[in-house]
This record gives C-alpha cells, sequence and structure tokens, in this order.
C-alpha cells in the first residue's frame, strides 16, 4: 500500500522544496531589493559589453552610493531582522523554521560573497559588511529563531524573556 504512494509523496517534496525555494528568494530580494536590482543591472550590462564596459554604464558614483544604501553595517541587520520576523510569522505554526533560517541564510550568504567579489573586480570596491561579519549576523538573528522554536515548544522557562528580564 505505502508503495503505492510514493510517486505521489516524492512529488510532493519536490514541490514543496520548490516553494520553500521560491518564499526564500522573494523573501531575500524584498528586503534586499536595490542590491539584487544593481547586481541583475550589472549581470546584464557584462553580458552585452563585457566587464569593461560596466562603469560606463554604470558609474562608479551610482554603484557606491546604492551599497551605502543598501549594505551598510546598521541597514543590513535590520533587513534581516524583518526577514527573520516574516519568517516567523510566516512559520508560526510549523517546526520548519530554523531549517527555512538556514536555507536562508546559505543563499543570502552565496549571493553577498558573489557580490562581493564582483565589486571588488568591476570597481575596486570593498563592501562595507564583510561576508563573515554577514554570516555572524545570521547566526545572531538565527540564535533569536532557535529561542523562538524553544518558546513554542515550551522549553523555554523565562516565558519568552531574555535571562537579565526574568529575574
Amino acid at each position: 500500500m505505502l508503495f503505492f504512494f510514493k510517486p505521489h509523496l516524492d512529488t510532493a517534496k519536490v514541490m514543496l522544496t520548490q516553494a520553500t525555494n521560491s518564499y526564500i528568494s522573494w523573501s531575500i530580494k524584498r528586503e534586499f531589493k536595490g542590491l539584487y536590482v544593481l547586481f541583475n543591472n550589472i549581470e546584464k550590462i557584462r553580458k552585452d559589453v563585457g566587464d569593461q564596459d560596466v562603469p560606463i554604464h554604470c558609474p562608479r558614483t551610482t554603484f557606491v552610493r546604492t551599497l551605502t544604501k543598501e549594505v551598510g553595517t546598521g541597514v543590513i541587520k535590520g533587513q534581516i531582522e524583518e526577514i527573520r520576523k516574516r519568517m516567523e510569522k510566516h512559520f508560526a505554526e510549523t517546526s520548519d523554521l530554523s531549517e527555512v533560517w538556514e536555507e536562508m541564510s546559505s543563499m543570502l550568504l552565496s549571493d553577498y560573497e558573489g557580490y562581493s567579489k564582483l565589486a571588488s573586480q568591476l570597481y575596486r570596491y570593498r563592501f562595507e559588511v564583510t561576508t563573515e561579519e554577514l554570516r555572524r549576523v545570521l547566526r545572531g538573528t538565527g540564535g533569536d529563531v532557535s529561542a523562538i522554536m524553544r518558546r513554542r515548544s515550551g522549553g523555554d522557562k523565562t516565558g519568552g524573556k531574555s535571562p537579565s528580564q526574568s529575574n
């Protein structure tokens, strides 16, 4: 009998994975819209005219101004916090939040690292927040995700308060 359902379960797993990846991609691009638009435009320019002419079509001043707005130290922490809040809301009834957070972190870090290398290669520009710093911010916020999951399951004895607030 189980053999009969296996193809359907496999199809459902594939669909779930695709939907999760789409959700993660949407979440990241929603908060980091300017960054993704900038680098998508740069990729199009690279395909059309090559690396040498990218600074002609996207001047360094525009590039730096966009990056300063999109990936400054304070900005990036706020964007990641917004993603966490949204995921917490959307996954309130499931235990998948930490898995989705890990996948989102991996996807964001991969994109960010690629963009950082491209910025260095094309503009000799270094991001204000390094990939390693971004990884630490994601882990720190991800730690919040673990605490949320413990509170939901009743494993947190502080009633949702930090240890300093529970005294």
